[in-house]
């Protein structure tokens, strides 16, 4: 059987939180506005950049120049020093590689994820890297669903917003990271496929399901 496993990378690979945080809560401040952690994790309950635009009530025109000020100073906050990987993900990429091909499917610009995986001599594992993009997760997800000679596809990811724009590929199987953005009680509200604790159950359930 052949397979695509899509990775989100923030909060399923990446332990990025607080970068990621400091990204929004630092362009937020620029513009006279406060974003707290309780708010950005409930961003992640949709559209990211709707979601802060609001919560910080800004017009078409300001939430625009929130994102050109968030990729000015994103590299100051998301780079390979900066950002660590969790540690079971290398073990993880290694077993799971062998059960079909890998993606990985981000908010976060493409060229900082490659320079993180490559400073963790990750980036040889992935087929595709897609990051920030105007298209929804969902675009993506149907690429790969509908990929020549693919059967199944799974898509692994820790918050709401990516789960419901997963449920919009119905054949795509999600798996939901609990050590990520989102507790295990939010994320059961967007009805995932199966619930992951920890790393291992990730490949466990990927195998029981390669038949």
């Amino acid at each position: 059987m052949k397979q695509i496993i899509v990775f989100d990378f923030d909060g399923v690979l990446a332990d990025s939180f607080d970068n990621l945080y400091q990204i929004n809560m630092s362009a937020g401040l620029a513009m006279g506005y406060h974003l707290s952690k309780s708010q950005y994790r409930k961003a992640f309950y949709g559209p990211l950049n709707k979601n802060l635009g609001a919560i910080f009530n800004l017009s078409e025109t300001e939430l625009e120049n929130f994102i050109k000020l968030k990729h000015k100073i994103f590299a100051d906050f998301y780079n390979a020093d900066r950002v660590k990987l969790f540690p079971e993900a290398t073990s993880l990429l290694e077993s799971i590689s062998r059960q079909g091909e890998l993606w990985i499917l981000s908010t976060a610009p493409e060229i900082h994820i490659k320079k993180i995986l490559k400073a963790n001599q990750l980036q040889n594992f992935f087929t595709k890297i897609i990051g920030h993009s105007k298209k929804q997760k969902s675009y993506f997800l149907e690429k790969a669903v509908t990929s020549p000679n693919i059967d199944r596809v799974f898509f692994v990811t820790d918050t709401v917003g990516d789960l419901l724009e997963a449920s919009r590929v119905p054949s795509v199987v999600t798996i939901a990271v609990t050590w990520g953005f989102h507790t295990p009680k939010v994320l059961a509200n967007a009805q995932p496929s199966v619930t992951a604790n920890k790393f291992q159950d990730v490949l466990k359930f990927i195998q029981s399901n390669d038949k």
